[in-house]
């Protein structure tokens, strides 16, 4: 028998494992992308021919106040290698340093440590210029801009209403609400109060809110406007291939510069496989720091399984099962409860008034899909005890109980970094 030999990352350590190449289902991608070697010139090219926007140097002036929103440590984008072009750029239009701060569009996130904010901006780029992390309960720094046709008020970091000119830098990459990262979620969630947050994070019990999906998606659609509302002046948001090398970028009009990243994405990041598969095997990889991440990867999965399969992903959770005391207790407590269905946990969890907990939709989706194929979590660091959630220590112990249950000759899907690829049927 001809066995094929896997290994995964999981954040920390590697997953080997071997499978019998009868088993397995091969994915096909349409194309590939160079990857960028000269970061600087190509950023600098796209800020003088921006998507359906004026070039930087037309909309600059000398001694303005310009804010950098960025996110954070939960995402892989690169803008350590982005934002010193864009600092020396936006120095010869004019712009001085002290004129300039980066926003950290964290949402609910943990503040990042001043490690994780050297490995991430930079250790010259938080030298150079100020950084500031966003607080989403601090309802003396948030400004109200407007309203969304969600019905949902948007108030956001008054720092950035109050700049002269504003700047989003992070990636595209798939998301389990929004459809895809990047564009306008750089402002809502990333920095909008507590209850706009959590109002967002209650779109998705309404249709057409899932991975991949866009124009007809209420969640993407708030997070856009909000872009337009604050306004969000430049968009630039990075591909990443597999191995989170820039393969292009995008500057412009957020909604414009988004749409047009996301068709790149699809080229050389959607996995299409010819049919559904009984069990598949991936990782939580670049979501690895905790449950309410590494979800995402069972999410995506769940699109190619079939009904009664089985979906494995192996993620380090070096953070546990939240980013914080109370997220651990909201995920653990949802976790560890028997509910009489997805529909009934939404009705009773979702939180009251207008404040609603932005978790309850990820623990909504978890058992919607649970309902149809059980998600197994390979990972040292998440209890066992949760009846919603299967944890297993080793990824030999969950390909075994997986064949087990979906027979010898079931069909196995395996593909790296399933939080970041996008996993689809071929037509």
């Amino acid at each position: 028998m001809k066995m094929r030999t896997f290994e995964l990352f999981d954040g920390k350590q590697t997953h080997k494992f071997e499978l019998p190449a009868d088993n397995l289902l091969e994915y096909s991608i349409a194309g590939t992308l160079p990857v960028i070697d000269d970061i600087a010139a190509a950023l600098i090219e796209r800020l003088r021919n921006p998507i359906k926007a004026k070039p930087l140097n037309k909309q600059i002036k000398a001694g303005m106040k310009v804010v950098l929103i960025c996110d954070d440590y939960t995402r892989p984008t690169p803008v350590h290698l982005i934002l010193p072009p864009l600092l020396d750029e936006l120095n010869r239009l004019g712009v001085k340093d002290d004129d300039m701060k980066i926003l950290v569009s964290a949402g609910h996130h943990r503040e990042m440590t001043d490690e994780e904010k050297k490995e991430k901006y930079g250790e010259q780029v938080c030298s150079r210029i100020e950084i500031v992390h966003h607080f989403s309960e601090d309802e003396n720094k948030l400004t109200k801009i407007g309203r969304s046709s969600t019905d949902i008020d948007i108030w956001i970091s008054s720092l950035a209403v109050e700049a002269d000119f504003t700047i989003g830098l992070g990636l595209v990459e798939i998301h389990p609400w929004a459809g895809f990262a990047g564009g306008g979620k750089i402002i809502n969630p990333g920095i909008a109060g507590k209850k706009t947050i959590n109002q967002t994070h209650s779109l998705p019990i309404l249709p057409d809110v899932g991975i991949g999906k866009t124009k007809e998606n209420p969640f993407w659609r708030t997070s856009i406007e909000s872009a337009k509302m604050l306004p969000l002046n430049l968009l630039i948001n990075c591909l990443l291939d597999v191995d989170e090398k820039i393969i292009e970028i995008a500057v412009g009009e957020a909604e414009s510069a988004q749409l047009w990243l996301i068709e790149k994405f699809r080229y050389v990041n959607e996995l299409k496989f010819p049919e559904p598969a009984d069990i598949i095997i991936t990782t939580a990889y670049p979501k690895f720091q905790q449950w309410g991440q590494a979800a995402i990867s069972l999410y995506n999965a769940a699109r190619i399984v079939k009904d009664g399969g089985v979906r494995i992903t192996v993620a380090d959770c070096p953070e546990d099962i939240g980013d914080s005391p109370e997220e651990k207790d909201f995920y653990y407590r949802s976790l560890s409860t028997k509910h009489k269905s997805p529909r009934d946990y939404w009705d009773n969890w979702l939180g009251e008034e207008n404040c609603y907990s932005r978790n309850t939709c990820a623990i909504y989706k978890h058992l919607c899909d649970a309902e149809k194929s059980e998600g197994i979590i390979v990972t040292e660091n998440l209890p066992t005890d949760l009846v919603n959630q299967p944890v297993m220590r080793t990824i030999d112990q969950a390909i075994s109980y997986a064949f087990d249950k979906c027979g010898r000759n079931a069909k196995a899907a395996v593909y790296d970094k399933g939080a970041m690829v996008l996993v689809s049927l071929s037509e």
